[in-house]
């Protein structure tokens, strides 16, 4: 399991976009965004920002999985990996 693990953190590193869009953008926009220094009742809005760009960053790398295996299908990837010896669980996205 941990050289899958590796294997797709690999991957992760060559599609520069999923990195942008999930680490990079958040971190910006905090920085940009947290200058503010205002409340909301009992909580300053530089927390409420980390908290959200931080839910904003686990969604889009949620999300962006299903865009990998759409393209793992149109290129006939999981079809390869079905006709392996491994069991489903194993292979499975």
């Amino acid at each position: 399991m941990r050289a899958y693990l590796v294997f797709e953190l690999r991957r992760l590193v060559r599609e520069p976009r999923m990195a942008i869009f999930t680490i990079v953008l958040p971190v910006l926009i905090y920085s940009i965004s947290s200058g503010s220094g205002g409340t909301v009742g009992d909580v300053t809005v530089a927390k409420y920002l980390m908290v959200s760009m931080a839910a904003y960053g686990a969604l889009v790398g949620a999300l962006s999985v299903g865009i990998a295996v759409s393209h793992e299908r149109a290129n006939g990837w999981l079809r390869q990996l079905r006709i392996t010896p491994l069991s489903p669980p194993r292979w499975s996205p």
